[in-house]
């Protein structure tokens, strides 16, 4: 009887319970695009040279462990060398099932355009809720994605595209495909959580 007892007390207290987890993860598909070439593809660039509405930046990310989950904070972090202007780069949820092998200004995928060259369309190629502009630190400059990357698990949409917003010759020259200085994500989320109950009879 006691040990039904404990049994029943401690499966509400599991069904209760939210599980917190850290992921730190890189991209498993990136591309940069840039409309001096517009149809050159450049995946999974070594460098990653974002020039004021030049060049844009893709990611496809692995959210398979997030699904369901509840994220808590999460920040886009890269490695820079260098780094001019004061105009926002700004993180937005991509729309579009890029192929990083294929994608260029012109294209998200062979025989598929953008809405508007160069990944430019807010309404069919991005959207621009929960978007997030950078801060820089040291070498590395960071977005908080927290909002952005909760709306991604939420619609299944694992991409990302950086623009960086200005008419002026402000650059970024980022390390991508560069030994341990790849751009990454650094996650907290919850799991589970949420009111449950067990119940049971005993006959002991």
């Amino acid at each position: 009887m006691i040990k039904r007892i404990l049994l029943a007390i401690v499966m509400v207290m599991v069904c209760g319970r939210a599980w917190a987890s850290t992921e730190t993860i890189n991209p498993i598909n990136d591309a940069v695009i840039y409309n001096n070439n517009p149809t050159n593809n450049y995946a999974t660039p070594v460098n990653i040279y974002l020039d004021a509405g030049q060049g844009h930046y893709l990611t496809k990310w692995d959210l398979s462990a997030l699904s369901g989950a509840t994220i808590t904070s999460a920040t886009f972090n890269m490695h820079y060398s260098s780094l001019s202007g004061s105009a926002p780069l700004i993180t937005y949820r991509e729309l579009r099932s890029f192929v990083y092998t294929q994608t260029n200004w012109s294209i998200y995928a062979t025989a598929s355009n953008w809405g508007t060259a160069g990944c430019n369309n807010s309404t069919t190629d991005y959207t621009t809720t929960n978007s997030s502009s950078a801060a820089n630190s040291g070498s590395v400059i960071t977005w908080d994605v927290t909002n952005l990357l909760q709306d991604m698990v939420n619609n299944n949409t694992p991409y990302m595209v950086t623009i960086y917003n200005s008419s002026d010759s402000d650059t970024l020259n980022g390390n991508g495909a560069a030994g341990d200085q790849l751009p990454y994500m650094v996650i907290n989320y919850t799991t589970g959580g949420g009111t449950g109950t067990a119940t049971g009879t005993s006959t002991s």
